[in-house]
Formats: structure tokens, C-alpha cells, sequence
């Protein structure tokens, strides 16, 4: 790290817990308030235009306005109003997108996609990508942003499509209004996320698995409670090829049994579901010109057919709902509950009391960056209750949350870090959050207009074959929030695949990606300002293209300071004495007042204040 670089690190984290007050509301212990004579006091807390900074990442992704800033530096009081302007912000949903392609691990680009042949000709891969990924993430949107019930996730009767995701899996569509909400239509019972396609094309049930990592997924992903984490021993002596012995053993060997008594039943409801379907298949599938019947005998998946595999997918079949008998497994049923199909398992997850603690973990996990397993009990049922007694209002929840003590903390106070012995029971504090791919993305295109994109494998597309089957023809790419051509992961994302745990630490790469990106931003804002080209300008709102007075230089970077940094401060105080000697010093090295900006604002938009928040 160089020496500059470690001194504007050193001045954001002193500038961010200057304005930690040690005292506050009631601590948490275990999410209740202490009651006892005179309790130690629990948290450093964020000051209150620090924790409207952070609400307003965590729930849209972009930086809070000079003029909500303002407001709550003048009354504290309106923060919970903004908070309110937050979740009906557009914005809300992407971060609810973000959320769930995060639970669901959909966005999984660094996979070979669907390939556009058959009626989808022409089609890039970026279309087919999104078609696939983003629907039940538009359902999980849905559900939050309209204030549906957040059991709708798993009993909704509708689905999101569009053009493309219309071609694929052929549910109804009324063609060129984008996405839209619509239906399956294949006889298959409906019940939210638990029958979308998508969800079980991404997670295939190949072999022997009979369905069972679907069922697992489901359980680890509504209920937290995966049944591969339980603590079971080996079942030695079984001969996990053989698939027929593996059937045995999960109904008589009694280390299996323990775990697949539970597992078996819940898989059951997944047997209308393809396996499998790959790229390959669906190009090997037109390859046959999508027959009804295999002529050679050879099969491509199992008993499926050629046909099944051509556009719109037959991926689920009613016939094969009872596949489990002929393998003598367990009758479906949910945890010893009867249930009829998944219609009655959606029902029975949404009753469930872990649902809803889950679901509370998840929200807060997320805007918190926590792991949501290591939540305290006592703040998970404090949330739980929030959730439930608001009729599963999502809202209501991820409001409680960022208006919750541990969320606006800092870190523990000098009381309990001095004795640890009275943490016990202590909420951990949120502490500072790092600023997510998704995230950096939307802020920078907030202040500046710019979105880091590029098309990808343009060459490529010219051959015929590789544009038919739609294996490298991409198109266009946001290198932010991508992985297959940008830097997600690099930024401390996730895959969905490879990656499936987000980095909330700063790592290297994700130095290098934002400084590159702040780079790009400002060569892309500067002169636009100064042109006149944004009206009104997006960050130089007080300077020409030839001013060159420190007076008027030094107020307008002490407006940056205010919009990009969130940091009130005069044009004469002594941080904008630093941003203007690298003003002045680029200027006389350059001669060009363009230039002298371009550099300020990419150090301003690399500062490690908009790395944390």
C-alpha cells in the first residue's frame, strides 16, 4: 500500500467514527433490551447522516443526496421518513434482485448458456442469460417491492417472462411489452419459486440423486436448515454407483436413514422435473430434428426424447410425477406432513415457523453482511416477530433492520472491548460495510451517468456456427456486474457457480476494478459537464472548462466532497486543502483545467469512503 493510498485510508475510517457517539439507544442482548440497574454501554454508533449513508447503500445501492443529507444533519428525526423514500425507490428492487440472485445463486454466467438455435436464432447470449436468470429473481422483486406476503416466494400462481424466456420454456406472452408477468401452462402444480424451471435447470438431479439436491436446496435456502450440514456417520459397505443399492440402503441402512427419512419425501415432489438440460442437449436435440422418438435407441437423457429438448422446452411432465415408486422410495410428504403436490409443500413452507425465521436471517445477513447462520437467536426471533406480525411484509422487515442498534453500530464499545465478559448475549454490530459490485456500479452511474460496458466476442459472431448455437456470441456486457467477460468476482461478487459466497473484505482485485472503473467514469463525466453536454451537470455544477481560480475551484470540490463523499465540509477546510494541491499540482503539470478534473474526481470515486460506508 503506498503512502498516499494509507493516508486516505487512515483519514476514512477517522472520519467515518469522528462522528460515533458512545452513547444511545437501549443495547441488544440477544435482541431485547437490558433491563438490568446500570447497563454497560453496548455500541460505538455510526452519527446519523453515517447511518442515512449506510441505509441508503444497503437498500438502493447509491449514495444519499446532498439534500437528504441535509435534512437529517437538521433533524435527526426524518431519517426513518427517508428510510421509508428508500424502500419505494425503484432502486429497492434492484437491490432485491441482487438479494435473491444471492440466496438463489441464478446468476451463473461463467456457465455454458442455452444456445439460441430453433426459433431463437439470432438471439445473443447476454438475452438468453438474462431471460433465464433474472425470472424468478423479477418474482422475488415482485413479491417485496408490491408488499405481497413474503410466502408468496413459495406459493405464487404467476411467473415473469419475456420474449425470450417465451421461446424457451413456451408460457404465454403478449410480445413486445418486455418483461411481463404469465403462467405455466403444462399441467405442472404451481407454487412459486419451488416450480420455476430455472431454479431446476440450475440445479440438476443427475445420476442417482433422485431429486435430492433440489429438496436439500430448498430446505437450506427457506428454512435454513440444509440437510447436508446435519452430522450423520458413513454408510460403509455401500456401493454409491450402484444405483439400485443406494435405493436399498436410504429405506434400510440406518445411518442413511436418519437423514433420507425426511430427504426422500421432500425430494418426491420434484419428479416431474427434467434431470438435466444442458447446451448440449438442446443442440444434440435439433441435431435429431427434434423427433418424438430416438431412431438409433440411444437416448440422450435417460427415456427423454429428442423432442423434448427443442424449443419451448418440455421440462416438465406430468406423467413423471410418479417416478419415485419405481424405485420403491419413500412416498412424498413434507417433514412427515401429507401433502398433496407442491401447491400444499408451498403452503406448508409458508406455515412453517422456520420460513419465517429464515427469511429473517436472509434479509438481515444481507444488508448487514453477516452470515446469516451466525445471527443470534434473540435478533432472529426479534425479526421473526417483526415479519409475522406484519403479515410477511418484507418492507416492514428490511425496515426494522436498518433502523435496528446493531445495524447503525460501529463497533463495541471501549466498555466491552475493555470486558469482554459483558458482551455476553451482545448483538454482534454491523461495523463497516464493503461496498459490493452491484453496488459501486449504480453509484457511479448516479453521479456520473456512465455504466462500464463492453461487447463482447464481436469477431466471433460472424461464424455462422458459433452465432447459430450460441456458445461465445454474447453481445453487449456490463462489466461490473458480470463475470463471464467483467469483473464481479473480481470485485468481491459472486458467481453463482465457482463462487457462491460473497468477499466482504478489500482484496487487490477489487482495488484494481474500482480504480479502473473510477478512471473510465471520469473520463466519461468530466467533459460532458464541461461541455455542457449533462444539463444540468452531474458533478461540476459550479466551474467552466477554463476556470482555473482556487476560489471557484475550491467550492466546487467542496461540493464533491458533499455529493461523492457525503462529507459536509467549507471550501476552506483542510480536506479540500489535499483535493485542491492534487487539482493545482495536475494542472500545472498538465496545463489543462479538463484534465486536472478528470484525475480529481477518479480519486474521489476510488476514495476509500466509497469503498466502506
Amino acid at each position: 500500500m503506498s503512502v498516499s493510498t494509507h493516508l486516505l485510508y487512515t483519514l476514512a475510517l477517522s472520519f467515518f467514527l469522528a462522528g460515533c457517539a458512545p452513547q444511545g439507544p437501549p443495547p441488544e442482548r440477544d435482541g431485547r433490551p437490558n433491563t438490568s440497574a446500570e447497563p454497560p454501554v453496548v455500541y460505538q454508533y455510526a452519527s446519523t447522516d453515517e447511518h442515512l449513508l449506510r441505509a441508503s447503500m444497503a437498500l438502493r445501492g447509491v449514495r444519499p443526496s446532498p439534500a437528504d443529507l441535509a435534512a437529517v444533519r437538521a433533524d435527526p428525526d426524518t431519517l426513518p421518513e427517508l428510510v421509508d423514500a428508500y424502500i419505494e425507490d425503484p432502486l429497492f428492487g434492484e437491490t432485491i434482485k441482487d438479494l435473491a440472485a444471492e440466496l438463489l445463486l441464478l446468476r451463473t454466467d461463467v456457465i455454458d448458456q442455452l444456445p439460441a438455435v430453433g426459433p431463437l436464432q439470432g438471439h445473443q447470449l447476454a438475452e438468453m442469460h438474462e431471460a433465464t436468470a433474472e425470472s424468478p429473481l423479477r418474482l422475488f422483486e415482485d413479491v417485496v417491492v408490491n408488499d405481497h406476503p413474503l410466502t408468496a416466494l413459495v406459493t405464487a400462481d404467476w411467473i415473469w417472462t419475456n420474449e425470450v424466456h417465451s421461446g424457451i420454456y413456451g408460457v404465454p406472452y403478449d410480445r413486445d411489452v418486455g418483461w411481463a408477468r404469465s403462467h405455466w401452462d403444462d399441467g405442472r402444480p404451481v407454487a412459486g419459486i419451488l416450480s420455476d424451471s430455472e431454479m431446476w435447470r440450475r440445479f440438476e438431479s443427475a445420476g442417482s440423486n433422485f431429486h435430492r439436491l433440489r429438496a436439500n436446496f430448498i430446505a437450506s435456502a427457506f428454512l435454513c436448515e440444509a440437510f447436508d450440514t446435519r452430522d450423520i456417520d458413513g454408510a460403509s459397505g455401500v456401493d454409491i454407483a450402484d444405483e439400485e443399492e443406494v435405493a436399498n440402503a436410504v429405506m434400510s441402512t440406518p445411518s442413511c436413514v436418519n437423514c433420507h427419512q425426511a430427504l426422500d419425501p421432500l425430494a418426491g415432489y420434484w419428479w416431474g422435473f427434467k434431470k438435466q438440460t444442458k447446451r448440449f442437449t438442446v443442440v444434440k436435440g435439433y441435431a435429431n430434428d427434434c423427433r418424438n422418438y430416438n431412431v438409433s435407441g440411444e437416448s440422450l437423457i435417460d427415456t427423454y426424447v429428442p423432442g423434448q429438448y427443442c424449443y419451448p422446452l418440455e421440462h416438465y411432465t406430468v406423467s413423471d410425477e410418479g417416478e419415485w415408486e419405481s424405485w420403491s422410495l419413500r412416498p412424498p410428504s413434507y417433514y412427515g406432513q401429507p401433502a398433496r403436490d407442491l401447491i400444499d409443500v408451498g403452503e406448508l413452507i409458508g406455515e412453517d415457523p422456520r420460513f419465517s425465521q429464515c427469511m429473517a436471517r436472509t434479509f438481515y445477513g444481507y444488508l448487514a453482511q453477516k452470515n446469516r447462520l451466525d445471527i443470534p437467536l434473540g435478533l432472529a426471533t426479534e425479526l421473526q416477530d417483526v415479519l409475522e406480525e406484519s403479515s410477511f411484509s418484507a418492507k416492514a422487515l428490511v425496515k426494522a433492520i436498518v433502523l435496528s442498534d446493531s445495524f447503525r453500530a460501529v463497533s463495541l464499545s471501549d466498555e466491552l472491548l475493555a470486558d469482554p465478559t459483558l458482551g455476553s448475549g451482545v448483538v454482534p454490530p454491523a461495523g463497516l460495510q464493503t461496498i459490493r459490485p452491484e453496488q459501486y456500479a449504480r453509484t457511479i452511474e448516479d453521479l456520473t451517468g456512465f455504466r462500464w460496458r463492453a461487447i463482447a466476442d464481436e469477431a466471433d459472431c460472424r461464424s455462422p456456427r458459433v452465432a447459430g448455437e450460441g456458445t461465445r456470441c454474447w453481445g453487449d456486457v456490463d462489466l461490473a456486474t458480470s463475470d463471464v467477460f467483467g469483473f464481479r468476482a473480481m470485485s468481491g461478487g459472486i458467481n453463482g457457480y465457482y463462487i457462491t459466497a460473497p468477499t466482504h473484505t478489500v482484496t487487490p482485485p477489487k482495488e484494481m476494478v474500482m480504480a479502473r472503473y473510477a478512471s473510465e467514469a471520469a473520463g466519461f463525466v468530466v467533459p460532458r459537464d464541461l461541455s455542457g453536454t449533462h444539463e444540468p451537470p452531474m458533478l461540476l455544477n459550479q466551474v467552466g472548462p477554463l476556470d482555473t481560480d482556487e476560489n471557484v475551484i475550491r467550492a466546487q470540490l467542496a461540493t464533491l466532497h458533499d455529493r461523492i463523499l457525503a462529507e459536509q465540509v467549507m471550501a476552506d477546510d483542510p480536506a479540500v486543502d489535499a483535493t485542491w494541491a492534487l487539482w493545482q499540482a495536475t494542472h500545472q503539470t498538465s496545463g489543462d483545467p479538463e484534465h486536472a478534473w478528470k484525475v480529481t474526481v477518479s480519486a474521489l470515486l476510488r476514495d476509500p469512503r466509497m469503498m466502506f460506508y
